[in-house]
């Protein structure tokens, strides 16, 4: 079955498309790149950032 699902980026909270069964997707506003779990073809769910530690660093630079 072709067709995108779209996810919620939990760094911006935007929501986007993505191309199933992928693992692991950028947020196009703000390039954060995340694992995805899915549960079928059709529903996904943000699993966790691709680094942490990367993703740490970007949320203090945030907060500054």
């Amino acid at each position: 079955m072709e067709g995108k699902v779209e996810v919620r980026c939990r760094s911006c909270h935007n929501r986007f498309s993505t191309p199933r069964l992928v693992e692991l997707v950028e947020c196009p506003n703000c390039h954060q790149k995340w694992k995805l779990k899915w549960f079928d073809d059709t529903t996904a769910t943000v699993l966790a950032p691709e680094s942490w530690v990367e993703f740490q660093k970007k949320m203090k630079e945030i907060k500054k």
